[in-house]
């Protein structure tokens, strides 16, 4: 149950955090270092 849990909470912030990525032009990991190199 608690893996089960932990795999719930994972999946709703990765999809708070693509949402917020993809607003700000994030995509792709070539996008991410692109800016940061």
């Amino acid at each position: 149950m608690r893996k089960y849990l932990q795999k719930e909470e994972f999946e709703t912030l990765r999809k708070r955090l693509i949402s917020k990525a993809q607003k700000t032009g994030y995509f792709t990991d070539e996008d991410v270092f692109r800016d940061i190199s």
